[in-house]
């Protein structure tokens, strides 16, 4: 793919291993999000089996898992917007989330904002 003049690579679908098929032994898929070319998007499937698993295993409703999930996204993007490249400035991005994830989320979110007004 080229954008820009330079030649890009785009992942096209992420999707999560759910088990293996006890007949055939094929490795079964789920799809979780497909990338859109038309609107440069990606779209989500409606299930993860992996945010599933996560919520059964922590004892919390789905719901928090996505919540969470979007969060961290706006952290991505942050970071994105930030220019936190380095493995020391990710590391700490990532420490901060761990020991107060509200507080990095608030500044991430406030910058974002801004970026999209």
């Amino acid at each position: 793919m080229r954008g820009e003049g330079e030649l890009r690579r785009r992942v096209l679908r992420v999707v999560e291993t759910v088990g293996i098929e006890t007949t055939t032994k094929e490795i079964i898929l789920n799809e979780v999000y497909t990338w859109d070319p038309l609107t440069d998007s990606w779209k989500f499937s409606g299930r993860s089996f992996a945010f599933e698993h996560i919520a059964t295993n922590r004892g919390i409703p789905l719901s928090d898992v996505y919540k969470d999930f979007e969060r961290r996204k706006v952290v991505l993007e942050w970071m994105k917007i930030t220019n936190k490249t380095t493995f020391s400035e990710v590391a700490e991005v990532i420490r901060s989330y761990y020991r107060d994830p509200e507080e990095v989320y608030r500044e991430a979110e406030s910058v974002v904002r801004r970026r999209a007004l």
